[in-house]
């Protein structure tokens, strides 16, 4: 019998940052901007999580590695996933002296990998490379992750190259789907949401009405209950 899986949905503006939660432990993707920090952490606190089992950077964009070094600072984490194309700036600089620092080696995979936390089961399909357009957007990291008989897939900020390169070997339908690339219209936008079919899709784009301080939000499986 399988137990919960909790999916948290953290408000943190136009930027990602998902905990996921089960039994076996405790899975963050992403961390939002370097203004976020505080509060992943206060969630975390809040949900009495002492530890991370994985921490995954699906690129490095600002809005997606931004509080990385806070959390590795405040929190321990047992292993760091991250995308094998490097992005300069200065978060991304701050997450490497902290890796560093505490001597955490990144696994920056090459070929698809698995993990699996309690019953849980994670797939990482990495970028290819050599993309032609928004080669840091394309390098994403892709995970899918299955438990019971849901399936979640957390794309990133993939556009059009790195949609397509999906599509060619997982052409697989998913219950959840965190719509890539903020909910921007791409190329191969259509042709994902027609494949993948999702029961439920979320957009991380909360800065339009900063004013409403909606609650995170928090999905159930197996019974796909929302509060």
């Amino acid at each position: 019998m399988n137990h919960d899986l909790n999916i948290y949905c953290l408000k943190v503006g136009k930027a990602d940052a998902f905990v996921l939660t089960s039994d076996g432990g405790t899975v963050l993707i992403d961390t939002g901007l370097i203004t976020e920090g505080s509060k992943i952490m206060s969630f975390l606190e809040s949900q009495h999580i002492q530890k991370l089992d994985w921490l995954v950077i699906t690129h490095f964009h600002r809005d997606h590695v931004g509080s990385a070094a806070m959390v590795l600072k405040k929190i321990q984490v047992d292993h760091v996933l991250q995308t094998p194309f490097p992005h300069i700036n200065l978060e991304y600089f701050m997450y490497r002296m902290v890796l560093k620092h505490q001597g955490i080696e990144a696994i920056a995979p090459d070929e698809t990998m698995d993990f699996q936390v309690g019953d849980v089961s994670y797939t990482v399909l990495p970028p290819k490379g050599n993309y032609e357009d928004d080669e840091c957007n394309n390098s994403t990291l892709i995970l899918t992750v299955t438990h019971g008989k849901n399936r979640f897939l957390f794309p990133g900020d993939a556009v059009s190259e790195r949609i397509a390169e999906y599509l060619e070997t997982h052409p697989d339908r998913c219950d959840f789907l965190k719509v890539p690339h903020h909910g921007k219209k791409e190329k191969e936008l259509d042709r994902l949401l027609k494949t993948v079919q999702p029961e439920y899709a979320i957009i991380t784009s909360s800065t339009l009405m900063p004013e409403k301080k909606a609650p995170e939000k928090r999905w159930r499986t197996q019974a796909w209950k929302c509060s």
